[in-house]
């Protein structure tokens, strides 16, 4: 085990690097850290970065908590390092994967790549959460849940509108500071009262020296800190997406989309309102049996049967036949979606 020091009068571990076994420690705790992220990284598929900068410490070992049942699909390990550390552990993996498979494997060769461009985004204040559940917005509905009200510092940034009514308790002298910050109050029987119920610091206000006074006086807390999804990895499909991205609404999009094509066919009179609706039908559906193209052709007819080869008489004259729009049957696009 690593030899630490205690020092006095801080309940901190550090090492001791007057200490002639530092180097040998510090490899020592770097082998370790090494191996816990190689272990947790084998045991799991997904990897979501987590920003928790301004979250205390007990609603982390909360979040551990309530993600440690092994029964539970939400079961996930909150794992917090040194950057340093983790880029030399995703350097070993990266050269693991290069060096014990071939150079034509283009899965693990993905893999690596991914890998370091998974290293870039190690900045900042934030921890990685391990998991293997599918469902990515129980889980960070489970870790919103978990957050920290603090009192406002010079700087600090509001998240939400702040509201207060009634009276404050203060007395009249104090009338000022509400002057300062633009709130308007009045004298009741001996006391400062808001007239009605007014929103004293709305939603991206800075905070000034001013406000922070003002809402210690009223000692309100109104700094919200919680952990913020930013990036989930995926080990299976070797890819990094954003939580934007994740929470866009597709359905949503794809129905504006199809609104502005229409809205546009019909300004620029190319085709009709039905037309391109069958046509954005059929698109969408292409999309959803490409992996089944074969099958898709055989259920849905989207594809129209070959024509038989024109027959040929006697004396090498084509047989006239009729026109070939009587013998394709038309495809009705809207009884598929019926």
């Amino acid at each position: 085990m690593p030899r630490l020091e205690f020092p006095t009068g801080r309940m901190k571990w550090r090492f001791d690097k007057s200490s002639p076994f530092y180097a040998s420690d510090r490899k020592i705790l770097q082998s370790q850290a090494t191996d816990q992220f190689t272990e947790l990284f084998e045991r799991f598929n997904y990897i979501i970065i987590l920003k928790i900068a301004g979250v205390e410490k007990n609603e982390l070992q909360e979040i551990r908590r309530s993600l440690s049942n092994q029964d539970s699909e939400l079961y996930s390990e909150l794992y917090i390092g040194k950057h340093s550390l983790t880029r030399v552990a995703i350097d070993g993996l990266i050269r693991k994967l290069t060096k014990n498979h071939n150079d034509d494997d283009n899965e693990h060769q993905r893999l690596a790549t991914i890998l370091s461009q998974f290293k870039e985004l190690l900045v900042g204040e934030i921890g990685l959460l391990f998991t293997n559940c599918e469902n990515y917005f129980d889980l960070k509905k489970e870790i919103g849940k978990h957050v920290t009200i603090k009192q406002a510092k010079a700087g600090s940034i509001v998240k939400e509108d702040v509201y207060f009514e009634g009276s404050t308790g203060l007395a009249p002298h104090l009338t000022y500071v509400f002057l300062n910050c633009n709130v308007r109050t009045r004298i009741r029987m001996g006391r400062i009262e808001l007239l009605e119920k007014q929103r004293i610091l709305k939603a991206g206000d800075v905070c000034s020296p001013e406000v922070v006074r003002m809402l210690n006086l009223l000692q309100l807390k109104v700094i919200r800190e919680c952990v913020e999804s930013l990036y989930l990895f995926s080990k299976r499909d070797a890819c990094i997406v954003t939580d934007e991205m994740l929470g866009r609404d597709w359905f949503e999009n794809c129905v504006e989309a199809a609104n502005q094509m229409t809205a546009l066919s019909m300004e620029c009179s190319l085709l009709n309102e039905l037309t391109v609706i069958a046509d954005i039908k059929k698109g969408i559906l292409d999309l959803v049996v490409l992996d089944t193209e074969t099958e898709c052709e055989m259920r849905y007819r989207i594809r129209k049967e070959p024509l038989p080869p024109s027959c040929m008489d006697n004396h090498d004259d084509p047989i006239e036949t009729t026109d070939s729009s009587d013998h394709d049957t038309d495809i009705d696009y809207f009884d598929l979606f019926s």
